[in-house]
């Protein structure tokens, strides 16, 4: 197991779809600032209103710590990923599509410092081949947010095929996690994921390594 690593004070999310929103809401919720980017300025707002929406609905389930407007203070929508300068992780949510994913890593990457970790959200595509659009493959990393992301008990991590240096201990410590935060006796597990590489899940109060099938979400209370 790696040594903790603390979420960074800025993170990014790209794509603002129900996902995408998703996943800013629950950095937002874990206290980063988020900057969003969406494709173009039209469809911004609806974006921003879907991040909005969800942490009112997390005050309203005593699950947000501090004022609704404070919390989204700490959200910037932006179109172009020169926003993203300054992240320290980057999440893409864009469709699943391979080579849309390549090319927002290679903006992404164009935007952040070298130590930043950018991650897809993708369900089905080889992070290895992801991985292979950027100039270090090595920063790459597959954060599979489960829908609804907030109400959602683990995050699956998938590292790529062979594992690289940064993440072959594990995944990072520390990152989000959902509201609901309940002990669990789940024990770590390992089985290679073929095609895949390692996956690990972070599952209520621990890290454990899997291969499939995916577990079920959960819903809020």
């Amino acid at each position: 197991m790696s040594a903790p690593v603390p979420l960074p004070a800025r993170s990014g999310v790209v794509g603002g779809g129900r996902m995408g929103a998703g996943i800013a809401h629950a950095l937002l919720l874990a206290g980063s600032e988020v900057v969003l980017v969406e494709a173009d300025a039209s469809a911004a707002p609806a974006a921003r209103q879907r991040v909005v929406d969800a942490v009112r609905r997390s005050a309203e389930r005593g699950a947000l710590d501090g004022a609704v407007d404070d919390v989204v203070a700490r959200l910037e929508v932006a179109t172009a990923a020169d926003a993203l300068t300054g992240c320290g992780l980057v999440v893409e949510a864009v469709p699943e599509d391979v080579e849309l994913k390549a090319r927002v890593f290679t903006a992404v990457e164009a935007a952040v410092g070298d130590d930043a970790v950018i991650a897809s959200n993708t369900s089905s595509l080889p992070i290895t081949r992801l991985a292979g659009a950027l100039r270090r493959p090595d920063r790459a990393l597959g954060l599979h947010f489960f829908n609804p992301v907030p109400a959602s008990l683990l995050v699956e991590v998938v590292v790529g095929r062979p594992p690289t240096r940064r993440w072959s201990s594990g995944p990072p410590a520390g990152w989000p996690r959902s509201e609901r935060r309940r002990s669990s006796s789940a024990t770590p597990r390992a089985s290679p994921a073929a095609g895949w590489g390692w996956r690990w899940a972070w599952r209520r109060s621990g890290w454990w390594r899997r291969a499939s099938p995916r577990p079920r979400t959960s819903t809020p209370p």
